[in-house]
């Protein structure tokens, strides 16, 4: 019997993790990103656009900055996005997912010394 809950556990967790995400081309148009600095701080609102590329890539707009070259892994129970932007102060990373009509990302800068995780909703 033990065994038996310990194959349905089991199966149960890879079938979830490793199924097909969703349909990649739900992240296309313009989402509005909540870059506040910190959770008790005022919604700071911004908008990134994404043009897909193909089925492995995409383009657009971040924090008012265009970026090229963008990543997405749809092998996932979700489909994960990746890309870069720049400006004066160096090079800011940029990741995320799809999970339904939400984007959940984080950005990293390693010469200003912080990450900051964002929430982004389709821009009405």
């Amino acid at each position: 019997m033990r065994f038996f809950f310990f194959i349905m556990i089991l199966f149960a967790t890879f079938s979830s993790s490793y199924s097909i995400s969703d349909d990649p081309n739900k992240l296309s148009g313009t989402w509005q990103v909540d870059l506040r600095p910190s959770p008790d701080s005022e919604p700071y609102l911004k908008d990134f656009e994404i043009t897909l590329a193909d089925a492995n890539s995409f383009n657009g707009k971040f924090y008012d900055t265009e970026f090229t070259g963008g990543r997405l892994n749809t092998s996932w129970s979700k489909t994960y996005f990746g890309f870069s932007t720049n400006d004066m102060s160096g090079i800011y990373f940029h990741s995320g997912y799809l999970d339904n009509d939400t984007l959940h990302g984080i950005t990293y800068s390693e010469e200003r010394s912080f990450t900051m995780p964002w929430v982004g909703v389709r821009k009405k």
